[in-house]
């Protein structure tokens, strides 16, 4: 029988296999590449984090009655990590190599450290808490949803109307670096934003543009399947 400890463990080398993938990617200019493997990344690593916050912490704060130790201390390092992914998105979307470079450093540092701290303390710990009941944690961990597969997309509106240029293409990368895979983001803007279409293209998004009556541009995103 796998443990808990096992489980996750080998979840945590399949994540840092697909971010070095990405960054050998950026290194090589090969931004496509780069975009498809951090997005897998990304979407790999929301899977994990929800698998230990809502199966996992859920089942080790139960047990032991205590919700202000271990657990929230991962889930307050599990933020700080996707603060870095936003980033890392955005010098993506910019294709950016040295900022790219300079926040995936800060990244490789974080979840190194986030990452034995949970091997060598927090997983042998609820193999301990949560003895005989291994494999239904297990179990529940693997048929665990996150946005990206969510059966319903949601849509994000986002209106920038009226907002002077950087800014309406600062929140649209700040709402795309959030954007799960099968949800959509729909911008309302006053201006075309051309400049933003070769961005999307780079990274993987498709788009439709719609002229409204009201003359102003509505545009719907997407990640591309």
């Amino acid at each position: 029988m796998n443990t808990i400890t096992q489980y996750l463990t080998h979840d945590h080398r399949r994540c840092d296999d697909l971010f070095v993938d990405a960054e050998n990617h950026v290194c090589k200019d090969a931004w496509l590449e780069a975009g498809t493997c951090f997005n897998q990344f990304r979407t790999g690593l929301e899977h994990h984090f929800a698998m230990e916050e809502q199966v996992l912490f859920a089942a080790f704060e139960q047990k032991t009655g205590n919700t202000q130790g271990p657990t929230e201390i991962m889930r307050g390092e599990h933020r700080q990590i996707r603060a870095i992914i936003k980033l890392l998105m955005q010098s993506l979307a910019l294709q950016d190599k040295d900022e790219y470079l300079g926040h995936s450093e800060t990244m490789n540092i974080m979840i190194q450290q986030h990452n034995l701290k949970e091997e060598n303390m927090l997983y042998p710990m609820t193999d301990q808490v949560l003895t005989g009941i291994q494999s239904d944690i297990i179990d529940a961990m693997s048929v665990i949803e996150t946005g990206s597969q969510r059966a319903m997309s949601a849509v994000i509106n986002l209106d920038v109307c009226g907002l002077e240029p950087p800014e309406p293409l600062e929140r649209v990368l700040d709402a795309l670096a959030k954007l799960e895979v099968g949800d959509r983001l729909c911008m309302l803007i006053d201006r075309e934003p051309r400049p933003l279409y070769p961005i999307l293209e780079r990274n993987h998004f498709s788009y439709e543009t719609k002229t409204r009556d009201d003359c102003l541009f509505e545009i719907l995103i997407w990640h591309k399947q």
